[in-house]
């Protein structure tokens, strides 16, 4: 793999992968960089995330015009729902998509479980997360499960 930088201009958003070792450095490269543009990139969501799927997920979050920090909530939320169901499994990773145009949690355990998320649940976290979300603020260079621990602890 090598460091990519995926910029959506129509969605304000700007997704870098890099190597685990590189996270910190980049960060504040970004944050170094944007202090000597002529141009401020106000409005923009900067993410780093270190791996392919992660950024395809933040493609596809961004894409459907969703709120990458609110994907992770939900994430967390199943999560432990999942890990309740099936002790026994170890999971590798848990990532958002669409099928049929439908938003789903995809988690890799050995075998794939897709569990479908209704809209009125995004929508229900947005609401009930929308003061906590204003408070910690979007500019957080990396939003995952660590994040979601984070902000609720």
């Amino acid at each position: 793999e090598y460091n990519l930088l995926y910029h959506d201009m129509k969605n304000n958003v700007m997704v870098y992968l890099v190597h685990p070792d590189a996270v910190d450095k980049t960060i504040q490269e970004m944050i170094n960089l944007e202090k000597t543009l002529p141009v401020k990139m106000r409005g923009y969501k900067k993410r780093v995330v270190c791996d392919q799927n992660e950024l395809r997920e933040k493609a596809i979050i961004f894409d459907n015009g969703l709120d990458d920090r609110v994907v992770e909530i939900i994430k967390f939320i199943y999560l432990i729902k999942v890990q309740q169901q099936f002790p026994e499994k170890v999971i590798e990773a848990v990532y958002m998509m669409f099928r049929d145009e439908k938003m789903t949690l995809h988690f890799f355990m050995g075998e794939t479980k897709v569990i479908d998320i209704p809209k009125e649940l995004y929508d229900g976290i947005c609401k009930d997360f929308e003061e906590k979300l204003k408070e910690v603020g979007d500019s957080d260079f990396i939003v995952n499960i660590n994040w979601v621990k984070k902000i609720l602890s």
